[in-house]
């Protein structure tokens, strides 16, 4: 089964916030993280149930997974519903949440 991937208005700003913070350093490093981010957020298209549930963000029954970018750098939590792949947050994970 192929999922659908939705990115959320708010998590899509924090990516492009992200980007273009890195990309103020290096452009070549603004690029490789998008493209890191983009093709692991296209990887849940596939197997979107295979990074853990996080229990501390469960809320009104929903499962949200944490899945790790650039090395634990970057984390996304998402939903799966039906064939639908939710991506509700993007965040640093060196900042406190």
């Amino acid at each position: 089964m192929k999922y659908e991937i939705f990115i959320e208005p708010s998590a899509y700003t924090e990516i492009r916030e992200a980007v273009h913070f890195v990309n103020n350093v290096s452009n070549i490093a603004g690029k490789e993280l998008r493209n890191e981010i983009m093709s692991s957020i296209d990887s849940l298209k596939m197997m979107p149930n295979r990074h853990p549930i996080v229990e501390k963000y469960k809320v009104l029954g929903k499962d949200r997974r944490k899945m790790l970018i650039g090395n634990g750098r970057y984390f996304i939590l998402y939903t799966v519903h039906e064939n639908i792949v939710y991506i509700e947050l993007f965040g640093d994970s060196r900042r406190k949440r």
